[in-house]
């Protein structure tokens, strides 16, 4: 089953994409920023790092269940590397 690509897509008076999924993941991201920010920082700095993050939560969301516990398991190992 392919995985949309949209938030909240509406399909009962003829289809309409609604919102882009990455859109939503950055505005979800920025909401989650702004609850740590004092005001102090740079806003251009945020927007790009929640479309960044967006980025790749779209990219990891197109992976199978075997395929992301392979990539977690690669990353606790390096991590465990990298402490000893």
């Amino acid at each position: 089953m392919p995985k949309d690509d949209y938030a909240f897509p509406r399909k009962s008076f003829g289809w309409a994409p609604g919102m882009e999924l990455r859109d939503w993941f950055a505005g979800m991201i920025v909401q989650g920023c702004a609850l740590g920010m004092a005001g102090d920082s740079d806003l251009d700095n945020i927007a790009i790092a929640a479309y960044s993050l967006a980025d790749s939560m779209m990219d990891i969301r197109q992976l199978s269940d075997d395929e992301i516990d392979k990539y977690l398991a690669d990353k606790i190992a390096e991590k465990e590397q990298n402490n000893d």
